[in-house]
């Protein structure tokens, strides 16, 4: 199993402690506390071996990235910081993490944003590693049930049930507000940008 770790949005949601040039990912939310990409790192870690984690960032973060591996403790390879050369939003940066990983041979590939709070991490890798039987025929996304409307979020709506998941019957991006306030009453998955991406690349 590899991972990809996407480390290259500016943050603009947590201005101003988020600026561009140290975005949220790197901040210590809670004083002295790890940040929330090395929570990610760590989380990462539970998956695969530190030469299976790829980061992907911009030129102007590769140094935080490996400043912040280097916090950790970790000897890290700068070989596994693939730098975009523009920065082109989540798809193409999945894609960039993926071609790299590809050119080693085939593998499950989980993709992990660098700003999520997840508290219970050896529990979510469990939850990862059970599914991973499911990226023989699928893309899987993993989201949670929501306790509020959000229109800044996508909504899912769970269809037949396939091993220890859901085939997706529908996907909403970014609904309006009352639309959002359905989703929370009915029986929906709000993905909060999503919690991570598990695939296989073949």
């Amino acid at each position: 199993m590899k991972v990809i770790i996407l480390a290259g949005g500016s943050g603009t949601r947590l201005w101003p402690l988020s600026r561009s040039r140290y975005p949220k990912q790197f901040i210590k939310l809670q004083g002295s506390k790890p940040s929330l990409f090395q929570e990610t790192f760590k989380r990462s870690l539970l998956l695969a071996g530190l030469d299976d984690i790829y980061v992907v960032t911009n030129e102007k973060y590769k140094f935080l990235v490996m400043g912040e591996v280097e916090e950790l403790d970790y000897k890290y390879n700068e070989y596994n910081i693939i730098v975009e050369p523009e920065v082109k939003n989540t798809l193409p940066a999945i894609y960039a993490g993926v071609h790299e990983i590809a050119k080693k041979g085939n593998d499950t590939v989980v993709v992990f944003p660098s700003d999520h709070m997840i508290i219970k991490g050896q529990e979510f890798a469990n939850i990862i590693k059970s599914s991973e039987a499911l990226t023989k025929d699928s893309i899987i996304t993993f989201g949670i049930k929501p306790n509020s409307p959000n229109t800044g979020y996508g909504y899912i709506a769970p269809g037949n049930k396939k091993l220890n998941g859901y085939e997706i019957k529908e996907f909403k991006e970014k609904p309006d507000y009352e639309t959002a306030v359905t989703y929370v009453n009915g029986d929906i998955i709000g993905m909060q940008e999503y919690l991570c991406l598990i695939l296989r690349y073949l």
